[in-house]
């Protein structure tokens, strides 16, 4: 049996038992590496976002590390398959739809909120040294970017692809 496996692992002198473990074990390993690819898909399936849209909203707000939105947002592409094989565009595009409306309400339109409230804080400031003849920087200004960093970062990502559409932040944030 361990020379139909192939294992040169095995001493020479080892028992019958020792050698159908490690046939057994070697075909266990064969096993994992051909399934493999299915199970990280079936593992890794974000699909759920689609049955249960109350939660995308909300995942979306609590992303935590910013620097995984676009990975939840190629996640939302999960479903895509399952919509495309029942019907050609007619569930696909409602549900782009939602996902680009839950990107706006949940982080683009609180990243422009709180852009404008910075500028806005800043120009008062600055008037306010002006008449003062204080000439230093607004540090509540500063402050509150540090508060707000992790939106800030959404501006450094160039495009967030959301099933076949581009959405460009800092273009959204410029209109």
């Amino acid at each position: 049996l361990c020379l139909a496996f192939n294992d040169t692992t095995a001493p020479e002198n080892s028992s019958e038992r020792k050698c159908k473990e490690r046939a057994q074990a070697l075909a266990r390993r064969l096993t994992l590496l051909a399934t493999f690819e299915t199970r990280m898909h079936r593992i890794c399936d974000a699909s759920t976002l689609y049955w249960s849209r109350e939660l995308l909203e909300p995942t979306l707000t609590a992303i935590g590390n910013i620097q995984r939105l676009p990975h939840l947002l190629s996640a939302a592409a999960d479903i895509s398959h399952v919509l495309l094989a029942n019907s050609s565009t007619e569930l696909l595009e409602p549900w782009k739809r939602r996902v680009i409306t839950a990107l706006d309400t949940a982080i683009l339109i609180p990243l422009c909120h709180h852009i404008e409230n910075d500028l806005r804080v800043r120009a008062h400031a600055l008037g306010a040294s002006r008449n003062s003849k204080n000439t230093s920087a607004p540090s509540n200004g500063q402050k509150e970017i540090s508060d707000h960093s992790q939106l800030l970062q959404v501006l450094k990502f160039n495009n967030l692809c959301i099933l076949d559409e581009m959405i460009q932040p800092r273009r959204y944030v410029a209109a």
